[in-house]
């Protein structure tokens, strides 16, 4: 009997010791599962405060538009919208020395939709008119700043006669260089 309690000791010490042992390993494994639930977690708050950041935002610029706080100005903005003359327009420059060539890149400023539509409807109309325009630049004109805000000045306004012969009222307000190469 006196050996059935010393094998029950060991056997008892035995168990501990890997009551133990594995202790160790699982709270090892409670860290490692603590720390995924954190990050999920912590992700998944972080989700839903931008989700709902922009919703806030959104909602902002629907009463803006709506005439809410400064609803006029930002009512303006979110309708401008930008048409780009594509491609690139290219055209020779007359000089009595060299060919030299002019590659415009350009972008209409509007404020309504309806005139974007328009605008893309006329592009051959107007990318017809500003070929036109350009060939009949000099070197010397546009090489200079007020050369070029000139021709956009002239370009504004053809591209305005344009939507003036279509019975259209409204006025494209900009038009801006976004690439000007001469060679």
């Amino acid at each position: 009997m006196a050996e059935s309690k010393t094998k029950t000791k060991a056997e008892a010490e035995a168990a501990t010791g890997e009551a133990t042992e594995a202790a160790p390993k699982s709270s090892g494994k409670k860290k490692i599962i603590i720390i995924a639930v954190l990050l999920i977690a912590a992700s998944a708050g972080g989700y839903f405060m931008m989700a709902g950041k922009g919703v806030e935002e959104e909602g902002a610029d629907k009463a803006a538009a709506e005439g809410g706080e400064g609803g006029h100005a930002a009512a303006a903005e979110a309708t401008v919208e930008y048409v780009p003359i594509d491609p690139p327009l290219v055209v020779n420059i007359p000089t009595n020395e060299e060919a030299r060539f002019l590659q415009v890149s350009m972008e209409v400023k509007v404020n309504t939709t309806e005139l974007v539509e328009v605008v893309k409807k006329h592009m051959p109309a107007i990318r017809n008119s500003l070929v036109f325009l350009l060939s009949n630049q000099t070197y010397e004109t546009l090489i200079t700043s007020e050369g070029k805000k000139k021709v956009l000045a002239d370009s504004l306004a053809e591209i305005n006669g344009i939507l003036k012969e279509n019975g259209l009222k409204e006025k494209i307000e900009s038009i801006y260089y976004t690439g000007f190469v001469m060679q």
